[in-house]
Order: structure tokens, then C-alpha cells, then sequence
């Protein structure tokens, strides 16, 4: 039988997208179908996380048995009911179970079967220490590995404080060199002129016409 780790970029995906905590993506597909991607119960649910076809049609899921699709609607999904019940996830997951409609109906309690085999599954597979956890710990390594070697290969490096006071002081000394350049032409344009009106002076005096 599959494990999550087989469906792991998919459930990445998935709880980025919408915003889902991964381990609870996790935890309702082993709930729903024990990552058995080609799952149908018997009043029609299919997939990973057994949607019914007209849940999954309003999810955007062409293909229930398409692992891809069929946990980016998952999460979808519970992303919706999450947000129906203020961040209630034993609500959500009674929603998720049944349908909204039931859950006004009859309240969450009913259903409270669904909701705390999907928490003990979570608890199971991703308690402290257990295997799940340090599989999912190594994963999040390696994703954040990947992204750090991306960005320094975008930049050359990683930027230091170092580095950025090293450019603010290369523009500093930039910047006092060209006022003190300007200056310094300033004064030799203006003693050149100083000296030009001297020698005009002269030149005129000896001339005896008067300036």
C-alpha cells in the first residue's frame, strides 16, 4: 500500500495553496482511503480523499482518481469548511464527512466518530519521535536545503550585514569623491579666472586705457 510519502509533493502543493496544515492533509487521506488513489466507497466517493463527484466538480477535480487533483481538491475543500467554522477543524472535518447541511442539522457531536479517528491519525503518524514526523522534518529539510541553494545561486552568495555595509560605504566614499572632484574644480576654474582678469588688467593698463 502507498504511504503519504509517495503522494509528498502533492500534499505540499496542496497545503500551500490553500493554506492547510499538511499533517491534517495527511491524516484525512489516510482517514478516507489509506492512500489508495484508485479508492471508491459505496456511496461513491473516489480517491485519495474520497470526494463525491459533485464536490469534486465544484472543486475544479476533472479526474477523482487522479491523485493530484484529487488532494488539491481535498484541501480546497477543507480550506472552505475552515473557513465556514472560524478555524473550528473538528467542524471542518464533521463538514468534510457529511456536508455542511448535516452538520446544522444534527451539529458536529454526531460526527464526532470521523473527527477524532482523523486526530488519532494525525497523533499516530506524526507524534513526537514517530517515524512519520522525522520523514516529514527530513522533507521540510531538504525543501528548505533547495530554497537557500536557490537563492544563493540567484544572488552568488548569501547577503551578510557585512556585505550590505561594505556597498553603503563603497557609495558613501563614491559620493565624497565626486563633491570633493567638483569642489576642486570649482576653485581651480575660479582661480584661473581671477587670474585672466589680472593679466586683462595689465594688459589694458599699459595700454592707458582705463578699465
Amino acid at each position: 500500500m502507498a504511504k503519504w510519502q509517495d503522494y509528498n509533493e502533492y500534499f505540499e502543493k496542496a497545503a500551500t495553496t490553500y493554506n492547510v496544515d499538511k499533517r491534517l492533509l495527511i491524516a484525512v487521506a489516510k482517514t478516507e482511503s489509506d492512500f489508495n488513489p484508485k479508492a471508491t466507497s459505496g456511496a461513491g466517493a473516489k480517491g485519495i480523499m474520497q470526494l463525491m463527484d459533485g464536490t469534486a466538480k465544484s472543486l475544479g477535480v476533472k479526474d477523482s482518481y487522479d491523485a493530484e487533483q484529487n488532494i488539491m481538491g481535498g484541501a480546497k475543500y477543507l480550506s472552505q469548511l475552515l473557513k465556514i467554522y472560524d478555524g473550528d477543524r473538528n467542524k471542518a472535518l464533521a463538514g468534510y464527512n457529511a456536508g455542511t447541511g448535516n452538520v446544522a442539522k444534527y451539529g458536529a457531536k454526531k460526527y464526532s466518530s470521523y473527527y477524532n479517528k482523523v486526530n488519532a491519525n494525525e497523533k499516530k503518524l506524526f507524534g513526537e519521535g514517530s517515524p512519520d514526523q522525522q520523514a516529514l522534518d527530513i522533507l521540510k529539510k531538504k525543501a528548505d536545503e533547495k530554497i537557500k541553494e536557490s537563492d544563493e545561486k540567484y544572488w552568488g552568495k548569501e547577503i551578510t550585514f557585512t556585505d550590505v555595509l561594505t556597498v553603503v560605504i563603497t557609495i558613501l566614499f563614491g559620493i565624497a569623491s565626486f563633491v570633493f572632484i567638483a569642489l576642486a574644480l570649482n576653485v581651480k576654474v575660479k582661480v584661473k579666472t581671477d587670474t585672466n582678469d589680472k593679466i586683462e588688467y595689465k594688459a589694458t593698463k599699459k595700454r592707458g586705457v582705463k578699465k
